[in-house]
């Protein structure tokens, strides 16, 4: 049983087409996110410059950070990688309708990268869109809204689940040329503080996605502040909540999911619920979209209540995400 809540059918219908995809305007209540393109000078500290688009984010709850032109993460092809292995691969079953899912996450025998790409492109796990069109949606005044459409129309209904290389520790993408945003030894407080690695919090995951792979709405470990990278591959849609809005929208999914939130009120950190953006901002809330191309950083500032959703990575991708924090006034988590 899903525990899924009741939409009237003007939110279904909102929910089943995205509002707004017709005339490629954001839908209501959706609003595109800050970009922000540091000199090489202010790219050299990365805590100095988060604190300084901090006030410009607060509404937002997120960013993208295009680094400067002459910036690489690595210096070796990323084909060098492709024997890596994705220790623990999950096939993601969705089970809803109406624009709310649940997702079931399947383990899958362990692959390499390499095995993972040719997966992913597979016909049956590739946009339902030509190359041509996927170029159109890519340089529209709104990029990728028909995508979407088409991801929320297929979710929870395709005999062929997608599967998403998530959570994978193991070695950095990053080399020394990255230098402060090297995600792997990040100058924050959690690095300063906490001498032992543990994955995902000081030490980065590694992300490999193919088309209808998702990552649910979530709440961040600890409430942590996160940074994201997008190695290769194809564009990201991410959703994100401001913090001033993270209890109203944690009471949003559990008026959806009240079965969930009656057994765990901490619901959201299990990674299981898709929610159309539409549901939400019918309710009054306003969300932020970022389209998250390869070579940006995805940086989600300032308070820890913010929430955050990936819908539908386009094609293959390569991701490497960690958290962190800044110093200041308050205590670190792990103190």
């Amino acid at each position: 049983h899903c525990g899924r809540g009741h939409c009237s059918t003007s939110e279904a219908e909102r929910a089943d087409e995205m509002d707004g995809t017709s005339d490629g305007a954001l839908p209501k209540g959706i609003r595109e996110c800050p970009v922000f393109y540091p000199t090489d000078e202010e790219f050299a500290n990365f805590e100095a410059y988060v604190r300084s688009i901090e006030p410009q984010c607060l509404e937002h709850g997120i960013c993208k950070v295009v680094p400067p032109k002459g910036w690489t993460p690595r210096v070796t092809p990323y084909a060098a990688k492709d024997g890596m292995m994705l220790n623990a691969p999950i096939r993601q079953e969705s089970v809803g309708h109406g624009g709310q899912f649940q997702c079931m996450n399947v383990q899958q025998k362990a692959m390499t990268i390499g095995e993972f790409k040719k997966l992913a492109l597979k016909q049956e796990n590739c946009p339902p869109l030509s190359e041509q069109e996927l170029e159109v949606q890519r340089n529209s005044d709104v990029p990728f809204l028909e995508l979407e459409r088409r991801y929320w129309q297929g979710l929870g209904v395709s005999s062929n689940p997608p599967v998403y290389g998530a959570d994978n520790f193991s070695e950095t993408l990053f080399e020394d040329c990255a230098g402060a945003w090297n995600l792997s030894r990040l100058d924050s407080l959690l690095r300063q503080r906490i001498h032992t690695t543990i994955p995902g919090v000081n030490a980065p995951y590694l992300y490999m996605g193919m088309w209808r792979a998702t990552f649910a709405w979530h709440v961040e470990d600890m409430d942590l502040y996160s940074i994201n990278f997008l190695h290769y591959g194809a564009e990201k849609v991410w959703y994100s909540a401001s913090a001033a809005d993270g209890k109203r929208l944690e009471g949003i999914a559990a008026s959806i999911f009240p079965n969930s939130a009656n057994r765990c009120g901490q619901f959201l950190r299990h990674k299981m619920h898709i929610i159309n953006p539409s549901l939400i901002t019918a309710r009054g809330m306003k969300l932020t979209r970022v389209v998250h191309r390869p070579g940006d950083m995805w940086v989600r500032t300032y308070e820890r209540e913010a929430f955050e959703a990936l819908l539908a990575p386009f094609d293959v991708e390569w991701l490497e995400a960690t958290h962190y924090t800044l110093s200041g006034p308050f205590e670190c988590p792990f103190s």
